[in-house]
């Protein structure tokens, strides 16, 4: 939900104080490095024929392919944003077999740029898509497919986001967002997004104040 503001002040805003526990991928600090390494590997190879990170039943050999050019990621000038659908849950490896790197998982409209789409093909013709994306941390993991969508979103990266009743500094604030909070993009002007969250409110956001995109 977004939070009612009695009044304005700059894009960063303090009238509110509110956490939300969002599982984030930077807490996976004991086996970062791996998944890091495992991901250098897939960008820098120039045919990378990758096998899972760990055995797993189940989980073939997958060919690594950026998401809309198949030069690869490095050659691409803009970036990919997946949008998550209803919820997403973030993995060691491209499978299920692959465990959960956290119980809860990422809210919708969570924006994760992805790196690299694999089409793994498993055990009885059955095909399925993955992606290897990180968030707006840095911080990397594997996704499905049908739990995330290309399309434009964003998340609050600052402790505390105005949102506003139109697109410009002078229009009334109506909200305080807290840090991590995810919003859809409906569109844009200029510098400003007209946004939605996961409840159907609309507000307008300034860019400086959020990642993502993709609109």
């Amino acid at each position: 939900m977004l939070y009612n503001l009695t009044s304005g002040g700059a894009e960063t805003g303090n009238l509110l104080t509110h956490h939300i526990e969002v599982p984030m991928l930077r807490h996976a600090v004991s086996t970062f490095a791996t998944v890091a390494l495992f991901t250098a590997f897939t960008l820098l190879s120039p045919a990378p024929l990758l096998a899972a990170n760990k055995e797993a039943k189940g989980v073939p050999k997958v060919v690594c392919s950026s998401p809309g050019d198949s030069k690869g990621f490095r050659r691409k000038a803009s970036r990919t944003i997946l949008r998550v659908k209803t919820a997403a849950n973030i993995r060691w490896g491209p499978g299920e077999s692959f465990d959960k790197i956290f119980d809860s998982p990422l809210p919708k409209y969570f924006p994760l740029e992805a790196l690299c789409k694999y089409e793994a093909a498993f055990p009885g013709g059955k095909k399925e898509t993955w992606y290897f994306s990180r968030d707006f941390e840095g911080s990397m993991g594997w996704v499905s497919g049908r739990v995330v969508e290309e399309g434009g979103a964003l998340i609050v990266k600052v402790k505390q986001a105005l949102a506003r009743s139109g697109p410009g500094p002078d229009k009334p604030a109506i909200w305080n967002l807290p840090k991590n909070y995810a919003l859809k993009i409906i569109n844009k002007k200029g510098k400003w997004y007209h946004v939605e969250d996961a409840e159907g409110e609309k507000a307008w956001i300034h860019q400086s104040v959020v990642w993502g995109s993709s609109d």
